[in-house]
């Protein structure tokens, strides 16, 4: 389990989806992007609940294990989610490629 620190909040979670998230706000970050994300994670009473909240470029969100808390948190659904936003992130460079010129001489090519 990791807590992870993000304004004033402390978010118990699966270790996986503490790195998910924090992947996904670096990628966020370096496309100066902003989303919301909505993740499970132990609440006060011990009860797993959703929580959503917004990553923008200058999010400070920190991450550290915590031993203490040993609760099933479900991590695939949240995990399909995190990779999906950040493969679709890396997915926006544009590669521009020149014509292929001929090898010999073509009057009709510009």
């Amino acid at each position: 389990m990791k807590e992870l620190s993000y304004a004033d909040r402390h978010l118990v979670t699966a270790d996986e989806i503490a790195d998910g998230v924090l992947q996904y706000a670096k990628e966020l970050a370096s496309n100066h992007a902003a989303d919301t994300v909505t993740m499970p994670a132990v609440a006060e009473d011990g009860e797993v609940r959703d929580v959503e909240f917004l990553i923008g470029p200058s999010s400070q969100i920190t991450s550290i294990p915590v031993a203490d808390r040993q609760v099933q948190i479900p991590v695939e659904a949240t995990l399909s989610d995190l990779a999906d936003r950040t493969r679709a992130l890396r997915g926006h460079h544009v590669v521009t490629t020149a014509p292929a010129i001929p090898d010999e001489y073509d009057p009709d090519y510009p």
